[in-house]
């Protein structure tokens, strides 16, 4: 497996609805849907991919976001992925990744 981690800064902070935007995020991803998922992210969103990954690197801002997500969806042969751990944070969700078969 996998493994991936980043910061998401959500435009919705509710604690209550977080667990319903991740299930909606992942859902989206699965689903390939890129433009929809721009949504739920912040203009200023901040994805991390640590070093030694395939999509390694800082990706900052919708635009980058949107190439991010399109170029990590295309190379998945089958599969889908599916949050594995979230902790809640102030204006901030950080997310565990993990492709999965």
């Amino acid at each position: 497996m996998n493994f991936s981690g980043g910061f998401v800064s959500l435009q919705d902070q509710n604690h209550v609805n977080d667990i319903v935007t991740v299930k909606q995020v992942y859902a989206g991803i699965n689903r390939n849907e890129t433009d929809a998922l721009l949504k739920f992210f912040a203009p200023d969103i901040v994805r991390v991919e640590p070093e030694g990954f395939p999509s390694s690197g800082i990706y900052r801002g919708l635009d980058q976001m949107k190439v991010h997500l399109a170029q990590g969806r295309s190379t998945w042969a089958e599969g889908s992925c599916e949050p594995e751990q979230k902790s809640s944070m102030i204006r901030s969700l950080f997310l565990f990744m993990c492709e999965s078969d």
